[in-house]
């Protein structure tokens, strides 16, 4: 009896990590620092990787945490006239 108890649990408990939604987590690659630096034509100024969960077999978030590259943005100076 106890042990069916646990098993119900246990799939109970995978059942909810399943219906997790999959997100896109951003963060900034670049070192944000409150020193002044300076950027010439071309420079990349800032960049930012972004990662996503894996998706399941019924479509929601990988109950291990494992996530994919999806994708990434480099903002670059340009210059000035």
């Amino acid at each position: 009896m106890k042990k069916a108890a646990s098993a119900t649990v246990l799939l109970a408990t995978a059942c909810l990590a399943s219906c997790a939604p999959v997100e896109t987590k951003t963060r900034l690659m670049s070192p944000a620092s409150s020193r002044i630096r300076s950027a010439g034509p071309g420079d990349v100024v800032m960049s930012f990787q972004s990662r996503k969960a894996l998706p399941n077999i019924v479509g929601g978030a990988d109950i291990w945490g494992r996530t994919t590259n999806a994708g990434g943005t480099t903002v670059r100076f340009v210059g000035t006239r």
